[in-house]
């Protein structure tokens, strides 16, 4: 009789908790993280004059409604000018000056969270850069959209969200390693703040994206890159698929700098197994070839041999266009083409209602970044007369 009672009791326990959770999960005022995949409103970038950023802005033009961000509202009529000169759908974009902005305006602008009634609020992370401490409100404040501060150091390409409560990060980046204590701490905040109920934690991202000033990573060979992003490596393309990258065919051996980079993300592959089983689906998608360049530090003159930040990963999802990195050039060997085609073709297959445009990236990567990392995606929201 005792037994059967226990049973019962904990039944009826269970069922409350799922209750519980249900209703939270269903809760109209739950705020929760954004995925990149979802419908946006419009996709901002950063203005330069440099034609890899005008042929994005182009591009996107065609499908998206564009957010142009200016240092100066001084700058409207020559951007606006330019890009009209190249062909952009220019009835698609609009401009905004928001004065001293970082380029990488995923980084350094606000988080965003969306709750099921469709309204937004704007999270404001505290920075790594004492000089873009105000991007968040400032952007905020352009968009009319409320702010929320948070105790927590992080940046947009540091997260990876499926929109629904999973986030994934790495260990690297946040430098906690072994620390628990810490590991719990923001994981809390992310609770909290971004309505996040599970971060799946990875080990290490791409050895060329390490930090500039950590030092060479091979030899005399310095990376330029955020110390760890998670957009480097490893993205979700749906609530519950995620791309890793992996180091393919005669890569595995052909330098150092691959047989480091294949440990690690083999090691990454290895935790999302352990989701793969319930609700997370990996698809493997392929590393760009290692390209070098040289770098030379204002602050000395003196001159450093570099790898750059070259990723097939920092990919911008917009709601008809996906656009992707192309590395190939004339004179390079034929690999290198047929990583582009692949990457294009699993891409394709994951988004067959999107259109989907390669630009290469190098100018971007040789400053540690790509166009992931320069765009900025604002989610759709109701307005209140909307049911």
């Amino acid at each position: 009789m005792y037994s059967y009672g226990v049973v019962c009791m904990k039944k009826i326990i269970y069922c409350l908790i799922l209750s519980l959770i249900a209703c939270e999960l269903n809760d109209p005022d739950q705020y929760v993280l954004s995925a990149d995949f979802d419908e946006n409103d419009k996709i901002f970038v950063v203005f330069l004059p440099q034609d890899p950023v005008k042929e994005l802005i182009v591009k996107l033009s065609e499908y998206e409604n564009v957010g142009v961000i200016l240092a100066s509202a001084d700058d409207k009529e020559s951007a606006e000018s330019t890009l009209i000169d190249l062909g952009a759908k220019i009835e698609n974009v609009s401009f905004f000056p928001i004065p001293d902005l970082d380029i990488w305006v995923r980084d350094n602008g606000p988080a965003i969270v969306k709750n099921r009634n469709g309204q937004l609020r704007a999270v404001d992370f505290r920075s790594n850069v004492i000089e873009f401490e105000n991007n968040d409100q400032n952007i905020a404040r352009e968009l009319n959209i409320p702010l929320v501060r948070s105790k927590l150091r992080s940046v947009g390409g540091a997260r990876e969200s499926n929109g629904e409560g999973t986030v994934i990060m790495t260990e690297n980046y946040f430098d906690i390693k072994t620390d628990s204590k810490r590991k719990k701490m923001i994981e809390e905040e992310l609770k909290k703040i971004c309505g996040v109920d599970r971060v799946i934690w990875l080990k290490k991202g791409l050895i060329e994206d390490e930090a500039f000033a950590k030092g060479p990573i091979f030899q005399n060979i310095y990376p330029v890159g955020s110390g760890g992003h998670i957009d480097e490596f490893c993205r979700f393309v749906n609530k519950n698929t995620v791309l890793l990258a992996e180091v393919q065919g005669a890569d595995h051996t052909n330098h150092p700098i691959n047989v480091e980079n294949h440990n690690r993300l083999e090691e990454n592959m290895a935790i999302l197994k352990e989701f793969e089983i319930n609700d997370i689906h990996v698809i493997r998608i392929p590393t760009a070839d290692l390209m070098f360049d040289k770098y030379v530090d204002p602050s000395n003159g003196r001159e450093y041999e570099t790898v750059i930040m070259a990723s097939y990963l920092n990919f911008v999802i917009g709601n008809k266009v996906v656009i992707a990195a192309k590395y190939f050039e004339d004179g390079m060997m034929q690999t290198v083409k047929d990583k582009d085609d692949k990457v294009k073709e699993i891409l394709q297959g994951l988004f067959p209602n999107h259109k989907i445009i390669q630009i290469n990236p190098k100018y971007l990567n040789s400053w540690g970044g790509g166009y992931h990392c320069m765009t900025y995606n604002l989610p759709k929201q109701k307005n209140n007369n909307e049911k």
